[in-house]
This record gives structure tokens, sequence and C-alpha cells, in this order.
């Protein structure tokens, strides 16, 4: 459905098939849990504050990004 806004439930069900990624910011040390949002985004939740959107080729950035299990 290239083109078309997915609707909040099936970025809902997307985001269960995705498992769940953790990342550290290595610039502020905060961590954040990615929840997938489509093909090249994600939401980035904080434990505290506002959450972020990062694309996949940001979260790539080993420089910013650190992967946690």
């Amino acid at each position: 459905m290239h083109g078309m806004i997915e609707s909040q439930l099936v970025r809902h069900i997307n985001a269960q098939c995705h498992p769940l990624l953790l990342y550290l910011n290595r610039l502020n040390g905060v961590r954040y849990a990615a929840t997938f949002e489509s093909a090249c985004r994600y939401e980035l939740s904080p434990i505290h504050g506002e959450p972020l959107h990062a694309s996949v080729e940001e979260l790539a950035n080993p420089e910013v990004w650190q992967q946690l299990l």
C-alpha cells in the first residue's frame, strides 16, 4: 500500500511482529525502547520524557546509538 497512511491498528499489529529493540544514546546516556513504526522508521521512547523518531540509517550511526540486548 505504497503512498497510503496506515491506521493506528495496522501500526500496532506491525509493531507486535517486530522484537523490542533497546538503544543507548551515547551522547546523552539515555536508554530508549525502539518501537517499529514503518519499514524505515522507529519511535524511541525513554523511561521519562518525550519520544524521539529515528530512521534505520540514523540508528545505524555507532557514534550516537548503541543497540543493547
